[in-house]
């Protein structure tokens, strides 16, 4: 008797190692197509949604905008602010107080601002594991390496047929949450670099803080 309770044991744990093997695989193997369509895409342009939630689960603020990214570099323009990532310098425009931050963020700085750039290197940073269906989406959880750092996980909702994330979902260990919902997203759209980079032109009114 007691044989078969200890292959039933070791049976159930090989079936679990196996079961955590697959979701990674699965995981890495969808997210290397995601990364591998978005290194190809020469240029994108996602319309965008962000819903904050506090430590009590509760809506904090909302708000939505437009990211374009092109390689490294990335604009996004919500109600709130303003940010052009040239793939060293940062420019944030605050419209309330009128002043430019310019700067040369760190890459987790990068990765809070726009955390599509998570992607790119989640091998070095996640675990990831497939968590299956859901609505037509293919669901995805990152989960960080480091354990002491800001993130405790990300999961993420993929459309297979054109290889985005439709959703991302930032946990974070204080309990707060960060949810992006794309409603829009185009590629092949070539972007001049100009498009990366704070035009004085347009804001000539704009005090610039070099911080860098």
């Amino acid at each position: 008797m007691r044989k078969y309770i200890f292959s039933f044991i070791f049976g159930a744990f090989f079936w679990a190692c196996g079961s955590v093997v697959f979701s990674q695989s699965k995981a890495t193997e969808l997210l290397d197509k995601v990364v591998a369509k978005y290194n190809a895409s020469k240029g994108i342009s996602a319309r965008f949604s962000i819903e904050n939630k506090n430590a009590q689960n509760q809506v904090s603020g909302r708000t939505s905008g437009t990211l374009k990214m092109q390689g490294q570099c990335f604009t996004l323009k919500s109600q709130d602010m303003m940010i052009w990532y040239d793939g060293k310098n940062q420019w944030a425009f605050m419209p309330s107080s009128n002043e430019v931050n310019l700067s040369i963020p760190s890459r987790d700085e990068i990765q809070e601002v726009n955390p599509y750039m998570i992607l790119k290197s989640y091998k070095k940073e996640f675990k990831s594991l497939y968590k299956g269906k859901s609505n037509g989406l293919e669901r995805v959880e990152l989960i960080p390496l480091q354990k002491n750092g800001g993130i405790k996980n990300i999961l993420l909702e993929i459309d297979v047929t054109r290889l985005y994330p439709v959703s991302i979902v930032v946990f974070n260990s204080n309990k707060t949450s960060l949810n992006i919902h794309v409603t829009e997203y185009q590629t092949g759209l070539n972007f001049k670099n100009s498009e990366f980079v704070f035009d004085e032109r347009q804001f000539p009114e704009a005090e610039i803080i070099d911080l860098r």
